[in-house]
């Protein structure tokens, strides 16, 4: 009984690791170009309901196909609400995030728009099979800022609203991180056709 106790322990933490994406920039993150590791900044706006986590998910390509260690990945959004949320009407709401990560050389793709609420994950995939629609380089020992992406979740699949870049913003957000030298690389990624055309919606 303790040794199959030990066994489902020892598999749970295994999933939880599995599941940690690339951490966020701290305060006491040190980064140079000599690191060789690379820096991806973005905005991430939401309109959802009150109560909802709202996340945009960035994922590693090797080859050209996803890179399933979470590790190599990243994750920004948040949740709104305010207050006590039970027994009344939600209330739509808007999120914004701002966000910058330290991760490995290569190729990645913003992939998927993820709206939680009880329980429940209602996944908008930006992809279809190894069809990315939002693809970049993250090229190491640069800053690399792709840009703001502004989403409509309210809706099932969600739908990518506006995408601006917003240099000055992201150059005053970035010296909150005395630790990171190197230059900004600004890249303004082609999302001009509809990015979430022919996506998969998924409810987990």
């Amino acid at each position: 009984m303790i040794r199959n106790a030990v066994a489902i322990l020892s598999l749970a933490l295994l999933v939880g690791c599995a599941r940690l994406s690339t951490s966020s920039l701290s305060q006491e993150t040190k980064f140079t170009p000599e690191t060789g590791k690379a820096i991806v900044v973005l905005g991430f706006g939401c309109e959802t309901l009150e109560g909802h986590e709202c996340e945009l998910v960035g994922r590693n390509l090797i080859n050209g196909k996803m890179n399933l260690r979470e590790g190599e990945n990243f994750r920004v959004g948040d949740w709104k609400t305010n207050g006590l949320i039970l027994f009344r009407d939600f209330q739509t709401v808007s999120i914004f995030k701002r966000a910058a990560f330290a991760v490995a050389p290569g190729e990645y793709a913003i992939t998927e728009v993820s709206n939680q609420f009880d329980r429940r994950t209602y996944l908008t995939k930006i992809f279809k099979d190894d069809n990315y629609y939002i693809k970049f380089k993250a090229e190491a020992g640069k800053i690399n800022y792709i840009g703001d992406f502004y989403v409509n979740a309210l809706q099932l699949p969600a739908k990518l609203v506006k995408y601006r870049v917003d240099t000055t913003v992201t150059r005053d957000y970035m010296k909150q991180f005395p630790g990171v030298q190197g230059d900004l690389l600004v890249q303004e990624l082609n999302v001009s056709v509809p990015a979430l055309e022919g996506v998969i919606p998924k409810v987990q």
